[in-house]
């Protein structure tokens, strides 16, 4: 009898227990959030950024928003993978103009990924973007419909998957890098820093002939053309089509896309508008990497790579960009809510202190 008693009181504990973790589980249970530019981006408040930053990692690694913010008052993050399709500009287009259509004031899309990627490329941002939207949503259908290779994805945490600390020491896994990667492409505002790096040799710019990205890359010119046209339509939005800063150490680089970037330059600026009625003349067209030594990017210390800056090179290169945009955009009548200037605020020091920390403490991610 004493026997079925026992059992009686471990069985009854265990199931009420099971039961009600069942009823959390299913009841109570918060959805997992998944981190990543683009949901974060969508999370952002309705028209409270002045501008979005496209590409690839070349932009994550080398531009700092909330450093923007201190240096002009703008708003913006980046929406950006590593390789970025470009076909996905016209998405990430459609996401910003939907959500920030009354107070954009600029656009800057990096275009080196034009001169490579083709429609046979579908990428992490792909899936990402796919997901940030809930189960039936249109959006999902409408993505489906013009990537049909989503149909084979799973949904993934990509940002916090644990291969990201195979290379990082028990320090930053369990701790500070941690807790930074959870809220990674969020206080930073889509800024992923980079704080070791590689001296390269500069490379000399040899005299050729542009390039066409016809030739180079007939999607990437196709895409173009697509992002162009969409452009033409937000006239009171300034574009700016730019390859992001870096030193020229790398030989495709420095001999190849120089001079398709180029010809694009020419092509946006001055053959477009003759050979399309209404296209717009007052795009700014600009190769950042041929301005490195301008903006003060030393090949020995600022960067990550022969095609990324580090954390050295990315401060600098911002500084030299928020100068840029204050010189071509309107940055006298900027209204924002407080709780947005909070907001920013908040980020800016919590970004700075970041980038202090790893810095001081010489911790290489």
């Amino acid at each position: 009898m004493k026997a079925k008693n026992i059992i009686k009181c471990i069985l009854f504990p265990t199931m009420l227990l099971t039961t009600l973790g069942l009823i959390n589980n299913y009841v109570f249970k918060k959805p997992t959030i998944t981190e990543n530019s683009v949901t974060n981006y969508v999370r952002e408040d309705e028209n409270t950024l002045d501008g979005t930053f496209l590409g690839s990692s070349t932009v994550w690694h080398g531009i700092i928003p909330t450093q923007i913010w201190k240096e002009t008052g703008l708003t913006s993050r980046i929406i950006a993978k590593s390789p970025f399709h470009p076909g996905l500009d016209l998405d990430a287009l459609e996401l910003i103009f939907k959500k920030q259509k009354d107070s954009i004031r600029f656009v800057y899309i990096d275009l080196v990924s034009y001169f490579t990627l083709n429609d046979e490329n579908i990428h992490d941002f792909l899936v990402d973007y796919y997901f940030s939207f809930p189960e039936g949503n249109e959006e999902r259908d409408t993505l489906v419909y013009k990537y049909p290779a989503l149909e084979g994805y799973q949904k993934g945490n990509h940002n916090l998957d644990d291969t990201l600390f195979e290379e990082h020491n028990d320090f930053r896994r369990k701790d500070f890098w941690q807790q930074f990667t959870e809220e990674d492409r969020n206080f930073t505002k889509g800024f992923y820093s980079q704080n070791f790096g590689h001296p390269c040799k500069k490379r000399k710019v040899p005299d050729y002939k542009p390039i066409s990205l016809e030739d180079k890359n007939v999607d990437g010119f196709k895409y173009l053309t697509e992002v162009l046209s969409f452009a033409d339509k937000h006239p009171n939005t300034k574009f700016i089509f730019a390859r992001t800063a870096r030193q020229l150490c790398d030989k495709e680089e420095t001999e190849v896309d120089t001079f398709v970037f180029e010809w694009i330059k020419n092509y946006i600026q001055n053959e477009r508008p003759k050979e399309i009625k209404n296209a717009r003349k007052d795009y700014l067209v600009e190769d950042f990497a041929l301005k490195a030594n301008e903006i003060g990017i030393d090949e020995k210390t600022d960067l990550r790579d022969a095609n990324h800056l580090n954390v050295k090179g990315a401060i600098k290169n911002t500084k030299y960009l928020s100068k840029y945009l204050k010189k071509n955009i309107d940055v006298t009548n900027i209204k924002h809510s407080k709780k947005v200037e909070d907001d920013f605020e908040e980020c800016y020091k919590k970004t700075e202190n970041y980038l202090q920390y790893i810095q001081k403490h010489n911790i290489g991610h």
